[in-house]
């Protein structure tokens, strides 16, 4: 991917993994378990009687939103995957359909974050306490406490919504695909124009490699990259509901599905809706009985739990400014340290001069949020292996206040190593660290 604006210009080198292969390896294996779904005779070969059984790329593409591969969008006929081609399909044909029409992919979307000037406007007005209209060096230092006050819900976060009252952030979402389209070039009248487009088609840009793999989940590292102050990219990945929505639809099915009586399947049973699953008749029941056992029901799991794991949504969200630069896990509030550290991550973009904010200077935020589905939230959010640790962070910004806290204050001091009044994830490793090699005795070793 590359986004380019005003003369600078950066780009993104995707490379995701499933199960420890490559992604178009793992849909190559994929594309093998459909067709072997769909054969039923096992002659290598699909007839138009077995067509029902093979989901169209349409249908697939719904797995981003559903988690399973939903009873919609069935293919016409065998001259959808391949137009004017005679007698029965092979697997060849069956994977030159799928790739065509995009599946096996990443799917990539765009969307605007439409509520950043009118926060950024709202931000500086708070801000300015002196209200001589420009932010100096002190009135940021002094944010934590002077926006104190706008924490109308008591959580320690300044939410964007405590901002900009009866807005919604994050405001875009990015339901716009680059596929058809593979440039795109967003218009504005305040800012230079971007563009963003699919491929790499120059060297000559900033550029990052973004490796992403889905084992248990999918993960990755978080990567940043600036370019002369105009544009700035932040990527990462966030869990999404791909497995828990299937699993939902696991726990609502039953173990099998007879047809009605009559054999006879209404319009109503076609619809993923039907709590007797009995529009599963259509597309699982492979020996044509008239109903789904309990093994063809294991088999059409199997494949969606497959499918399912091979959908990874890229979503981009432009035009982010002061908000999204301060908001550093992006979970829509600004936290005690983020507001902490917002001179010096205002420093270092180079949006300070003579001990001014200069608001000129605020580059363009991209989000870049990678998802197995569409993301319920875009917040960054570390593994946290020390339990009550988790617990304690009630709202969620990486840190337990002294609020949060729920033990005696000598403990919290004796954790906080920093003594900055709040606990870090590091800090908190340590301490458990500690405590288990007082409990092995005299002997253990401390570092």
């Amino acid at each position: 991917m590359k986004f380019s604006t005003a003369g600078a210009a950066l780009g993104i080198e995707l490379n995701v993994s499933i199960d420890g292969v490559s992604m178009e390896a793992y849909w190559d294996r994929t594309i093998d378990s459909i067709f072997a779904f769909a054969d039923v005779d096992h002659d290598g070969l699909l007839d138009e009687s077995e067509i029902r059984f093979v989901p169209s790329a349409r249908a697939i593409h719904f797995c981003l939103d559903q988690g399973f591969v939903p009873p919609v969008a069935k293919l016409k006929g065998r001259t959808e995957v391949l137009a004017g081609a005679p007698g029965r399909w092979n697997p060849a044909m069956l994977k030159r359909y799928y790739t065509t029409n995009g599946v096996g992919e990443p799917r990539i979307g765009q969307g605007e974050l439409r509520e950043t000037k009118a926060l950024t406007t709202a931000l500086l007005d708070r801000l300015n306490f002196d209200g001589d209209s420009r932010i100096s060096r002190d009135e940021l230092l002094d944010a934590p406490g002077s926006l104190r006050q706008l924490d109308t819900n008591d959580n320690e976060l300044i939410e964007a919504t405590e901002i900009l009252p009866n807005s919604v952030y994050p405001s875009g979402a990015a339901t716009d695909p680059l596929r058809d389209e593979a440039t795109k070039t967003i218009e504005r009248n305040e800012r230079p124009a971007l563009t963003i487009d699919r491929s790499l088609s120059s060297s000559d840009l900033s550029l990052i490699e973004w490796k992403l793999s889905v084992a248990k989940r999918l993960g990755g590292p978080s990567k940043t990259l600036s370019v002369s102050q105009r544009l700035r990219c932040d990527a990462w990945t966030v869990p999404g509901p791909l497995a828990d929505l299937l699993q939902t639809l696991q726990d609502e099915l039953p173990e099998r599905v007879e047809a009605p009586p009559g054999n006879r399947i209404s319009n109503d049973s076609t619809s993923s809706r039907d709590v007797n699953g009995r529009w599963l008749i259509e597309v699982a029941d492979r020996d044509s009985d008239g109903r789904v056992s309990a093994s063809e029901m294991e088999q059409w799991m199997a494949l969606q739990r497959r499918i399912g794991r091979g959908q990874v949504l890229i979503s981009i969200l432009h035009g982010g400014g002061l908000f999204e630069l301060l908001d550093s896990d992006h979970d829509g509030g600004l936290s005690v340290r983020e507001l902490r550290n917002g001179s010096q991550m205002l420093d270092d973009a180079g949006c300070i001069a003579e001990g001014k904010l200069q608001v000129e200077l605020i580059p363009e935020v991209v989000l870049v949020v990678a998802s197995q589905g569409v993301p319920r939230s875009l917040a960054k959010r570390a593994h946290v292996d020390v339990a009550w640790f988790a617990t304690s962070d009630r709202n969620g910004d990486g840190d337990v206040s002294r609020r949060e806290f729920t033990g005696p204050s000598r403990v919290f001091q004796d954790i906080d190593l920093d003594r900055d009044g709040l606990l870090s994830l590091a800090e908190a490793v340590r301490f458990d660290a500690l405590i288990a090699d007082q409990r092995k005795g005299p002997g253990a070793r401390n570092d």
